[in-house]
């Protein structure tokens, strides 16, 4: 197995943050309603922990957005 699912991966953490940003809401924020930590946001938004599916769509849920744009690659 190859590495490309990584490169699958990366866009995720920028897009959830650029998407957070469009719906005003900050770190701490999203956090509360995932009921996770500050830390936590962090950490994805930097690309340094990936979300679970279900997070994945617990976030699409609170920001309003398809899933699949947190996929789209970032230029």
């Amino acid at each position: 197995m190859t590495n490309n699912y990584i490169e699958i991966l990366k866009p995720i953490g920028k897009n959830i943050a650029k998407y957070r940003k469009i719906a005003n809401l900050t770190q701490v924020q999203l956090a509360a309603k995932l009921e996770k930590t500050k830390d936590c946001i962090y950490l994805i938004e930097s690309g340094r922990r990936t979300p679970s599916l279900k997070t994945l769509a617990k976030i699409s849920l609170i920001l309003n957005t398809d899933i699949k744009e947190f996929f789209e690659p970032n230029f």
